[in-house]
């Protein structure tokens, strides 16, 4: 009988322990705008960029972008050599997304999704351009330095 009991006591903790809690993005953003770099580390950001178009993507106020990194063969990436701008070289077919990652010197992560939008998109719906605005530290004012 004891034996059952215990049986009994552990079911329900076998049956919560399979449910794996999921937390929606809390925000999500679509450009053009002007974000802080705190909201940009804690925003899923969406740009619509037409096919062969080009987007931007800026940081002001003393931070600079370290690295960016894309997961498709048709988005080209470049960091400026001032490191405060990315341009996005957008060759997807319309109705495709992308992912890229940047991370600066002062440690933010952004993450951006890329839409690939048709060439005969209503201007409303291009969507290119994102300017974060920062604050300095030890890491980027050291990079400025040099």
């Amino acid at each position: 009988m004891k034996k059952s009991l215990f049986a009994l006591a552990l079911i329900p903790s076998f049956a919560f322990a399979n449910v794996i809690p999921t937390i929606q993005d809390v925000v999500k953003l679509a450009g053009p705008y002007e974000i802080s770099a705190s909201e940009a580390q804690s925003s899923v950001i969406h740009l619509y960029i037409p096919k062969d178009g080009v987007g931007v993507v800026g940081i002001l106020g003393g931070d600079k972008f370290a690295v960016a990194e894309d997961n498709s063969a048709h988005i080209q990436l470049e960091i400026t050599d001032t490191e405060n701008t990315i341009f996005i070289d957008n060759n997807m077919s319309a109705g495709k997304v992308s992912s890229i990652g940047v991370g600066t010197y002062c440690g933010n992560s952004i993450s951006i999704t890329v839409h690939s939008i048709g060439t005969d998109s209503k201007a409303e719906q291009i969507k290119p351009k994102l300017s974060i605005t920062s604050t300095a530290c030890a890491a980027s004012m050291a990079k400025k330095a040099e």
